[in-house]
């Protein structure tokens, strides 16, 4: 019987413990005990922004290719796959570059982008929202003058929430929920005083955002008190779900790399001990077998 209990929790703290692989320049410094971390993927080149759409199908952008060029493209990868890219979708922009990437339920794919670096055309604190639909048509939503969408989250009701920057002034910033039923522009600003540089909507709808402190914070859904979900030893550029519930951050260095770090869900005590009860049922009924 003690034999069987140690077996069974030694299998379950497998199940639970975090996967370890071969460090990336861009880590992990602090972790929330309800989080672990893997390092998922290394693209290889600087990106701003991902996505996965439900099939679990990774999108980026790769700003060698397009900052300043006034040519965007949007790269795909197929699940499972991760290494080799296509072009899912092209348009020519006024903007410098793409900030974030997000799909909503019904497939179409929200992309900001922003001015930010650019030496001519509009004002650096410029940027805009574009839609790309299941059939590819690429639409301008909204044109912002003033700040800078940096990422992007939708969400099944018809809403968008965005970071919005000034490159004139990098101590502003606040959040933002566009109404897409009421259209053209209806600007609320949804919590101010908050210099974002990437944001997330899970699926019971809690929002997490990447700070210019390397951080990512949510809230609990009880208290509304801010939680400290992870810190890292660089900047975060942008922060996206997959359908599993896990969470993905994209390295904000200025360096070419475009690291990605999974941060997964760790089980609530009460899932780990009755996963270690069946691993122990398990074992008691293969040595019930034998006999």
């Amino acid at each position: 019987m003690k034999r069987n209990l140690l077996v069974g929790l030694s299998i379950a703290l497998l199940v639970v413990l975090p996967f370890s692989a071969q460090a990336f320049d861009f880590s992990v410094t602090y972790l929330n005990p309800m989080y672990s971390a893997d390092d998922f993927l290394s693209l290889g080149f600087r990106t701003n922004a991902m996505a996965f759409d439900p099939a679990g199908n990774l999108y980026t952008n790769n700003r060698a290719t397009e900052s300043g060029t006034g040519h965007f493209s949007i790269l795909k990868s197929n699940a499972g796959d991760y290494t080799t890219f296509s072009t899912y979708a092209s348009y020519t922009s006024q903007m410098y570059t793409i900030s974030g990437l997000d799909f909503d339920q019904t497939g179409s794919l929200f992309v900001t982008e922003v001015n930010a670096q650019a030496s001519t055309g509009p004002t650096r604190d410029a940027g805009l929202i574009r839609e790309i639909t299941t059939d590819l048509s690429v639409n301008q939503i909204e044109y912002f003058t003033d700040f800078r969408p940096t990422g992007v989250a939708a969400v099944g009701d018809g809403m968008l929430y965005f970071p919005g920057r000034k490159w004139s002034d990098p101590n502003w910033g606040n959040l933002y929920r566009l109404d897409l039923s009421e259209l053209p522009w209806t600007e609320e600003i949804y919590k101010e005083n908050r210099v974002a540089t990437g944001i997330a909507i899970d699926a019971s709808g809690r929002m997490y955002i990447a700070t210019r402190d390397n951080s990512i914070w949510t809230r609990d859904p009880v208290t509304d008190q801010p939680i400290l979900v992870a810190t890292f030893n660089d900047g975060i550029e942008e922060l996206t779900f997959d359908s599993a519930g896990n969470l993905y951050v994209l390295e904000g260095s200025q360096e070419a790399g475009g690291d990605i770090i999974r941060l997964r869900p760790v089980p609530e005590p009460a899932t780990m001990l009755l996963l270690g009860s069946g691993l122990i049922g398990l074992a008691g009924f293969r040595r019930r077998f034998k006999k």
